[in-house]
């Protein structure tokens, strides 16, 4: 995918001998539409949870635990202030754990792994909130 982010202008992804998705670079890695483009890209980008993080991270929450989030950006979404938003309409914090950021065919895109606090309540308004907002969130466990 290096070369393709590098040097290309458009992009043919093909499986099993199918085109399955064609279009410019920066929207194939903007808004990916088949499963298999959203793979490739998610191998450009690859955060691991750092070791303090991973021996306490559990599958369930706990009354003191928060969730962490792996969100990754993607057209519109990368240059929006959407974690402050997040922080104001829904009275949570965020603490950023890790990122990655590129770029291909001119378009940002990212991945960001980070502790949500806040009540159950408020945290889940605001992971809906984001995906609303085009961010895919997936929630790794909890802290």
């Amino acid at each position: 995918m290096d070369v393709v982010k590098r040097i290309c202008d458009c992009v043919a992804v093909i499986s099993n001998g199918q085109l399955i998705e064609q279009d410019t670079v920066s929207e194939v890695f903007s808004h990916p539409k088949t499963p298999l483009a959203q793979q490739f890209i998610q191998s450009t980008l690859h955060l691991d949870i750092p070791d303090d993080y991973q021996a306490r991270l559990k599958p369930t929450a706990t009354a003191d635990s928060v969730p962490m989030l792996r969100m990754e950006f993607t057209g519109h979404s990368v240059d929006a202030p959407l974690l402050s938003e997040t922080a104001r309409r829904f009275n949570v914090n965020n603490n950023i754990i890790s990122a990655q950021m590129d770029y291909a065919g001119g378009v940002k895109f990212g991945i960001m792994l980070t502790e949500m606090h806040g009540t159950q309540e408020d945290t889940q308004a605001a992971i809906a909130w984001l995906q609303e907002h085009h961010v895919k969130v997936e929630v790794l466990g909890y802290v």
